[in-house]
């Protein structure tokens, strides 16, 4: 981190944008936990889910693939055809559960799928910040340690 990164991270601390609970910031013990959240990588979903087609393709039941009407196949040659899908989209997702009943083996796949591929990461790396315990104490004390 440069030293020009402390008002973004006390920006962060003092606001609690996404809630995290960052709570008060007053101490050096204060500093150590607030740090332990903003880099705990379990915190915070990837904005997106992105997947080869083929491991798409890998999810679709022959029987339910086989049923499908002309329009919903050429929804899916369209889907398909782009390579990578990025399953956190809406579209995607909507046009998806549209094709494929709610209870069959087709959708229980995809649904595996996302949640096989959904990634987690820290605060900081959301925010682009690669920091230090150091960092987090000199945006509270302006004091570089």
């Amino acid at each position: 981190m440069s030293l020009n990164d402390a008002p973004s991270i006390k920006a962060e601390v003092t606001n609690d944008p996404t809630a995290i609970g960052y709570g008060a910031w007053t101490s050096l013990v204060d500093d150590q936990r607030i740090f332990g959240l903003l880099t705990d990588a379990s915190k915070r979903a990837f904005g997106s889910v992105v997947v080869a087609s083929w491991r798409v393709l890998n999810c679709f039941d022959p029987t339910e693939f086989a049923s499908r009407t002309a329009l919903q196949q050429a929804q899916l040659t369209t889907i398909l055809s782009a390579g990578l899908l990025d399953l956190s989209n809406a579209n995607i997702r909507a046009i998806m559960a549209a094709i494929f009943p709610v209870s069959g083996p087709t959708r229980t796949s995809l649904i595996a799928l996302w949640n096989a591929q959904t990634q987690t990461q820290s605060r900081a790396a959301e925010l682009g910040l690669l920091i230090t315990l150091a960092d987090v104490t000199y945006a509270r004390t302006g004091v570089p340690t």
